[in-house]
């Protein structure tokens, strides 16, 4: 595993991922959806 900085073109794979574990363990929330929108 490599780790590397965010950058914009990664943000729809970095919301996926994201959304994947959040959802395994809780609920995707208004205030998630609002902060991966303002990552683009």
């Amino acid at each position: 595993m490599k780790i590397i900085p965010y950058e914009s073109h990664y943000s729809e794979v970095f919301k996926r991922l994201n959304e994947d574990w959040i959802t395994a363990y809780f609920e995707m929330e208004e205030a998630d959806y609002r902060i991966y929108d303002k990552q683009k």
